[in-house]
C-alpha cells in the first residue's frame, strides 16, 4: 500500500510532542483499541505553518467489505494539530488511492484527501471538542461515507387637497447648506402623470456647469406678515401681481438674476434648452418684526428657454444673434404685460426630506431611543435596523465581521450591488439612504467576541444597551462575564422560522444572557410547545463556501415577521428594568401568534478550578420541592446541562425526577434507569443537542446538611469515571435542609 508523506515535516518521538492537544490526542489514542500509533511529526523550518502530526491506523467495524466507495476497514490517516488552539484539528487520508468523496475539504492534486468531519463552524465545534469525541468522529466519517449516507439526499455538491404635477425635494437642512454651497438641480422623469421630480443638490461650480437642463432660481423674499399665497398663480404675470401686493418687486429680482446668468452675453443658440424653476422663500412673522416664525416655500416651473424668457421679462436685449443685459439701456425697457401673461407657470409642490425626529412623529414614537450597539448585521439584524431607521428610534453602532455573499440576498436587506461588501457598512449606507446624514449608523467591521479590540470595547461601554442579533452562542456566552458591559438583549428566530425569541438581562445584570439561555432550554424541556421549537436546527441548505457554511431554509417573510415583533417589543422591554424571556410562536397555516412569557430567575455561580459552574434560583427551588415531596425518604435523579470548553463553563439546566424503578429509603437512594435514556435523548432533541447528561443529584433526609458523605464521594468518583469517556468532568448535586452542595470531579 502506498501512502503520502507528511510534507514539510520532520519525524519526532511521541514523547517530543509539545502542543497540549497533541499530547492529549496521543494519550487518548494509546488507550483506544481501534487506533494504532504509527508516527509523530513536527513542521520543519521551511514550512510556513506550525503544526504537529500524529499518524495512526484507524479500524472501523461498520465498514462493509468491498463497499461501493472503496473505503477500507483499516485506513491510515494523519491527524494535523495546529499550534493555535482556535484552529480545528485536521485529518488527512494518507492512502494514495483514497477515493474522492463528497464530504471532503479542497486539497491540491497529488496531496492527501482532507476529511471534512464537521458541519458546524470551528467555534461551535471547539465548544465541545474532546480527543475522545474527535476519534469517534473520524470513525463516524469513514463508516458513514462507506454506507453512502453522510450527506443529506438533497444537499448539493459543495457549491395633500390638490397635488401639483411637479415636485421639488429639498434637504431638511437646506437653509444652512445653501449659505456655503452652490446649488444645482437634478431631475427624475418617467412618472405616469408626466410630472417631474426635482432634487436640490450641492456641489462645486464645475459640477453645476455640467448639469443645467433646469436653472434653479432661489429667491429670499422679505419678511411678510401674511406669508401664504391664497391663490396659486398660473402665469408669471399673476405671480408678479401677487408679490407686488406684498410689497415685493419680483420682476426686478427676476431680471437681476437672469442678467447674472448671462453675464457679458450669450449667443442665441447657447443654453437654449435651459428652463427655470423658481423657489420663493417667504419668512413669516406675526408682527413683521425682524424675527420670523417659519418659512413658507413656493416653487414654480417655467418651461421656456433662457433667451426668450429674458427678452419677455425685459432682462435682455438681442443684437446680431446674441443676447445681452438690458441694464443701462437708454430709456429703459418696457415690459409687455401680455408677454408676462403668456408665460405659464406650473406650481411645484415643495417637499422636505425627513430625519429621525420626523420619522418618530410619523410612527407615534415619543422617545428618541437609546444609544446602543447592535451585534450581527445579518438577515434579522439588518431587517430590525431597517425598521428602526424608519421609526427614527435609537442611535446605533453596528458590529459585524462578515460580508455579503450571493445566498444572503434572499433574506438580507442588501442588494446585488453590495456583494462582497461588509454587512456593517451596508446597513449603515442603507440607513443613510433613508434618513440622510442627520443620524448616522456607526459601522465597525470586527469580531464581536474580540474583547481585545479597543474600538469595540469603547463603543460597547459607552452605550446604553446592546442588542445581540448574531444568532450564535459565542457572543452572548462570552459577554456574560464582562461586568462593565451595559444591559444586553439577545434575539433570534428558530430554524423553522415560526418562533421568535427574546432574552433580556435586567438593568443591573444580575441575570445574564448565559443564565437566560439555560433557563430557556429548561422551558423547552418542560413545556409541550418546546418539543418542535428548534426542529431543523442544522438546516438542509448548503451555501457555496463549504459544507461547514450552513443556512436554514427559511422565507424572507419569516424574517420580516420576527423583525416586526422584535422592533416593537425591544423598545418596550427596555422601558422595564426587569429581565425578560419571551417566545412568540406563529402558526404557519393561520399566522396566529401565541406568546409564551417565562419568569427569569437570578443566577448563581460557583468556581471549580478551571471551570465556572452556574445555575439559577428557580432550579434550586425545583430541587427542594422534589426533595420535600419524598421526605422522609431520599430521592434523586439525572442532572442535565452543557459544557462550553471555549469558555470553561458548565451550566446546570435541569434536574430530572427519580425514575419509577429507583430505590429510596431514609438513608439511601439508588437511582433507577427506567426512562432515563429516553428523557436525556428527548432533552437533547428539544435543545438542538446542546443539553446533555452532566451528572447526578440526590437529597439528604431532614436534619442532615447537604455536605457529601463517604458514599457520596464514592458516587462522584464513579460518575467521573463514566464522564471520562467524554473527556468531561462530572457534576454531583446534593440537596439538604437549607442549601445545595455541588461537587465536580475530573479524572485525568
Amino acid at each position: 500500500m502506498e501512502y503520502y508523506k507528511i510534507e514539510h515535516s520532520d519525524t519526532i518521538e511521541f514523547s517530543a510532542l509539545k502542543f497540549p492537544r497533541s499530547k492529549a490526542l496521543c494519550r487518548t489514542i494509546s488507550e483506544n483499541n481501534n487506533f494504532s500509533l504509527i508516527g509523530a511529526f513536527r513542521s520543519s523550518k521551511e514550512s510556513y505553518l506550525c503544526f504537529e502530526a500524529i499518524v495512526v491506523d484507524v479500524e472501523c467495524d461498520e465498514v462493509p467489505p468491498n463497499n461501493a466507495f472503496d473505503l477500507f476497514y483499516r485506513e491510515r490517516v494523519a491527524i494535523i494539530i495546529h499550534e493555535s488552539s482556535e484552529k480545528l484539528v485536521e485529518v488527512l487520508a494518507l492512502r494514495k488511492n483514497f477515493p474522492t468523496l463528497m464530504h471532503q475539504n479542497l486539497s491540491a492534486k497529488g496531496s492527501p484527501k482532507n476529511l471534512c468531519l464537521y458541519f458546524e463552524p470551528p467555534k461551535s465545534v471547539l465548544r465541545s471538542w474532546t480527543p475522545q469525541r474527535f476519534l469517534r468522529r473520524i470513525q463516524w466519517w469513514i463508516e458513514k461515507s462507506a454506507a453512502g449516507d453522510i450527506h443529506a439526499s438533497d444537499q448539493p455538491v459543495e457549491q395633500p387637497f390638490f397635488t401639483p404635477l411637479h415636485e421639488l425635494i429639498l434637504p431638511r437642512d437646506f437653509d444652512f447648506l445653501k449659505q456655503n454651497k452652490e446649488i444645482y438641480l437634478s431631475v427624475k422623469e418617467g412618472r405616469m402623470s408626466g410630472g417631474l421630480t426635482f432634487f436640490v443638490n450641492f456641489a462645486g461650480e464645475a459640477e453645476i456647469k455640467q448639469k443645467n437642463p433646469v436653472h434653479f432660481i432661489d429667491l429670499q423674499l422679505p419678511i411678510s406678515k401674511h406669508g401664504s399665497i391664497a391663490d396659486v398663480p398660473g402665469t408669471l404675470l399673476g405671480l408678479v401681481e401677487v408679490l407686488n401686493e406684498k410689497g415685493i418687486d419680483f420682476l426686478k429680482l427676476l431680471q437681476d438674476r437672469i442678467r447674472d446668468i448671462v453675464g457679458a452675453g450669450i449667443k442665441d443658440d447657447e443654453k437654449k434648452n435651459m428652463h427655470f424653476l423658481f423657489l420663493l422663500n417667504v419668512p413669516v412673522s406675526r408682527d413683521q418684526s425682524l424675527e420670523f416664525d417659519k418659512i413658507h416655500r413656493y416653487a414654480f416651473f417655467c418651461d421656456r428657454n433662457l433667451q426668450q424668457f429674458g427678452l419677455d421679462v425685459g432682462a435682455l436685449i438681442t443684437n446680431a444673434g446674441s443676447s445681452y443685459s438690458s441694464e443701462g439701456v437708454i430709456g429703459g425697457i418696457e415690459v409687455d404685460q401680455g408677454s408676462l401673461l403668456r408665460i405659464n407657470l406650473d406650481w411645484v409642490e415643495v417637499l422636505t426630506t425627513k430625519n429621525s425626529e420626523d420619522f418618530r412623529n410619523q410612527s407615534g414614537i415619543h422617545a428618541a431611543g437609546p444609544k446602543g450597539v447592535l451585534i450581527g448585521a445579518g438577515a434579522l439584524g439588518s431587517t430590525i435596523l431597517n425598521i428602526w431607521s424608519r421609526m427614527g428610534w435609537g442611535k446605533w453602532s453596528v458590529v459585524d465581521k462578515d460580508h455579503i455573499r450571493p445566498h444572503n440576498l434572499s433574506r438580507h436587506t442588501a442588494f446585488n450591488i453590495h456583494l462582497g461588501e461588509n454587512k456593517a457598512n451596508i446597513v449603515s449606507h442603507l440607513h443613510e439612504l433613508v434618513v440622510g446624514d442627520s443620524n448616522r449608523i456607526d459601522p465597525l467591521v470586527a469580531d464581536a467576541t474580540d474583547f481585545s479590540n479597543v474600538n469595540l470595547i469603547e463603543k460597547i461601554k459607552s452605550s446604553d444597551v446592546l442588542i445581540d442579533c448574531s444568532t450564535t452562542l459565542e457572543y452572548p456566552r462570552a459577554a456574560s462575564d464582562q461586568d462593565e458591559f451595559p444591559r444586553q438583549i439577545s434575539v433570534f428566530v428558530t430554524p423553522d422560522g415560526c418562533s421568535t425569541v427574546l432574552l433580556a438581562e435586567d438593568k443591573q445584570r444580575q441575570i445574564t444572557l448565559r443564565s437566560l439561555e439555560a433557563q430557556y432550554y429548561r422551558a423547552l424541556i418542560e413545556y409541550g410547545w418546546g418539543k418542535d421549537h428548534l426542529v431543523g436546527n442544522l438546516g438542509d441548505f448548503w451555501s457555496g463556501a463549504s459544507c461547514r457554511d450552513i443556512s436554514v431554509v427559511m422565507p424572507y417573510s419569516s424574517i420580516t415577521s420576527a423583525s416586526s415583533i422584535l422592533s416593537e417589543q425591544i423598545p418596550l422591554c427596555i422601558e422595564s428594568d426587569q429581565a425578560a424571556m419571551r417566545i412568540w410562536s406563529r402558526d404557519r397555516e393561520t399566522s396566529e401568534i401565541k406568546l409564551f412569557k417565562l419568569n427569569p430567575s437570578k443566577e448563581k455561580t460557583l468556581e471549580f478550578g478551571q471551570y465556572k459552574l452556574f445555575f439559577d434560583e428557580e432550579l434550586e427551588r425545583k430541587l427542594k420541592i422534589m426533595r420535600e415531596a419524598c421526605l422522609p425518604e431520599e430521592t434523586g435523579g439525572v442532572l442535565l446541562g452543557y459544557y462550553d470548553l471555549n469558555l470553561n463553563t458548565v451550566a446546570i439546566v435541569d434536574a430530572m425526577p427519580a425514575p419509577v424503578d429507583s430505590v429510596s429509603g431514609r438513608e439511601k437512594f439508588i437511582r433507577g434507569k427506567m426512562g432515563v435514556l429516553d428523557s436525556v435523548v428527548e432533552a437533547g432533541k428539544r435543545t438542538a443537542n446542546i443539553v446533555q447528561y452532566i451528572g447526578e443529584w440526590h437529597s439528604h433526609p431532614s436534619g442532615y446538611s447537604s455536605n457529601p458523605s463517604g458514599d457520596d464521594i464514592a458516587q462522584l468518583i464513579t460518575l467521573a469515571r463514566g464522564m471520562k469517556e467524554e473527556g468531561l468532568p462530572a457534576v454531583q448535586l446534593i440537596v439538604g435542609d437549607n442549601e445545595v452542595f455541588i461537587s465536580q470531579a475530573n479524572l485525568e
